[in-house]
């Protein structure tokens, strides 16, 4: 068994590495946002949104599981973007650090996904995934991994003819994230989320990254409510990607049985 010594020094060395995260996420951020924007040759879009979601949590033993809905919407100028209703998602605990299941989700996306453009139509999305987590256990700062697989069966829309058809692509998600209580009641949190695509006849490209920063809030003992600043930089391999600046409301609720 490790020493109360060695135990002081590991959660030193945590938060050396927690301090060096939060830096290097903050440069990311800065130079995700500013650097391109010196080039002439790309021209980055900028959009500002919201999302605000609820979700149900269920623990049993070995098992978890949580039905999540939400609500993206554009603010500038206000215009409804998606709907997701809902994601499911299913665990089972392996061991004390890791946890394997998947889900579904089913997303209506208003077409085109830009705000200043009326919506042409809604493409349906389904969004079968299966997912890996790893959560060692440390104190004072809590730490999550997550390894997301997903397919993206996507329904689209010929504008001129109006014939509809779907498109299947799969998508890898990586994500760490951090937590902090500060109190009883508010624990900081921070995460970082990387996607990955891979389409029929092409290579496995970069598509996305999500930077995410803000608060928990505990309202009771089975009660949440998170509010984040999410920075999404998308298509940053083209010639005209986009950026959006995004407020996340999300409340949870725990139930388990008695």
């Amino acid at each position: 068994m490790p020493s109360k010594g060695d135990k002081l020094i590991f959660v030193h060395v945590t938060r050396i590495l927690f301090a060096k995260v939060m830096w290097l996420l903050l440069f990311l951020l800065i130079s995700s946002t500013s650097l391109p924007a010196q080039s002439n040759s790309v021209r980055i879009r900028t959009q500002y949104m919201n999302w605000t979601g609820f979700q149900i949590k269920y623990k049993y033993g070995h098992w978890s599981g949580s039905a999540e809905i939400q609500n993206r919407i554009f603010l500038d100028p206000l215009r409804q973007d998606a709907l997701l209703i809902p994601r499911i998602n299913i665990l089972r605990k392996m061991n004390s650090r890791i946890s394997t299941g998947g889900g579904m989700a089913f997303f209506l996306h208003g077409s085109p996904s830009v705000p200043d453009e009326a919506i042409r139509f809604w493409n349906a999305e389904f969004r079968p995934h299966i997912e890996l987590h790893y959560k060692p256990d440390i104190h004072h700062i809590e730490i999550a991994a997550r390894l997301r697989l997903e397919g993206r069966i996507i329904q689209r829309q010929e504008i001129n003819t109006g014939q509809r058809y779907y498109s299947m692509t799969e998508r890898g998600r990586i994500r760490i994230w951090f937590g902090m209580p500060l109190n009883q009641k508010i624990r900081f949190i921070v995460s970082e989320e990387f996607f990955a695509k891979h389409s029929p006849g092409d290579f496995i490209e970069a598509e996305e990254n999500r930077l995410r920063t803000g608060f928990d809030l505990k309202l009771s003992k089975g009660s949440e409510v998170s509010i984040e600043y999410m920075h999404v930089y998308r298509n940053f391999i083209d010639n005209n990607p986009i950026q959006r600046h995004t407020l996340v409301l999300d409340y949870s609720l725990h139930v388990s049985p008695k």
